[in-house]
């Protein structure tokens, strides 16, 4: 699996050279607004991402089920950003996988000391607390 998070974040880097965008030898001004421009594109494609992988809108009683291959499309559009976010700032993919390991401990330990109270009928997923 670590291979491949390495390969998604080579092809980024190379997709944002091929566009122009080199991080290492932009100036501050414009990384800020790159870095607007992807924060911008970050949130519309996670409110993409919601509107396709939920049925946010509760009122409409013929809803069709979630299509499994838009939430993927959704669920990549939002790891490019990410990506690109992370690189446009010299973050490796190193860093941000032992990153990611490090606050998954965090989570798990205050998931595993919190006493939550759930109903039988409630499911819950843990990523940040």
């Amino acid at each position: 699996m670590r291979d491949k998070w390495d390969l998604m974040w080579g092809l980024q880097a190379v997709q944002q050279l091929n566009f122009g965008l080199s991080p290492a030898s932009m100036e501050p001004m414009v990384r800020d607004r790159v870095a607007k421009d992807l924060a911008l594109g970050l949130y519309e494609e996670a409110a993409e991402l919601a509107r396709v992988g939920t049925r946010f809108k509760q009122h409409i009683l013929n809803q069709t089920p979630v299509d499994r291959l838009d939430v993927l499309a959704e669920t990549v559009d939002v790891l490019k950003y990410v990506i690109a976010i992370a690189q446009l700032h010299g973050l490796s993919a190193q860093d941000v996988y032992e990153a990611f390991e490090q606050k998954s401990e965090v989570v798990e330990h205050k998931a595993a000391g919190e006493q939550l109270r759930l109903d039988s009928e409630e499911d819950v997923i843990v990523v940040d607390m």
